[in-house]
């Protein structure tokens, strides 16, 4: 629970945006709900890397692509990668966004 409390709440976590293009060991990972400022539910990921930094987003894009690539590896009975690439685009309505890619 207090490792939950730190990566969830925690002063030092750092935007997950701020690391595009860098390659992160996940060591430890939480997908909670959290409320936006509108008090509406949001899906939240956070991640503590194997040196100890750690990130959190609620990009719905990287959420997606992390989950999809765990399920992926969960119904083939593979193990799950842990080192993942930050990624980055650009919407149709010129948004920038962040991708979640196996390293």
């Amino acid at each position: 629970l207090k490792e939950v409390v730190s990566l969830t709440k925690g002063n030092d976590v750092k935007k997950m945006s701020d690391a595009v293009g860098e390659v992160l060991d996940f060591d430890k990972v939480v997908i909670y709900e959290d409320v936006n400022s509108k008090g509406e539910p949001m899906n939240v990921l956070a991640v503590q890397t194997a040196e100890g930094v750690k990130y959190a987003t609620n990009s719905a894009t990287f959420i997606r692509n992390y989950t999809e690539i765990v399920d992926i590896f969960k119904d083939s009975e593979e193990e799950i990668p842990t080192t993942f690439k930050v990624g980055s685009g650009t919407s149709k309505a010129g948004r920038p966004f962040i991708t979640c890619d196996i390293a």
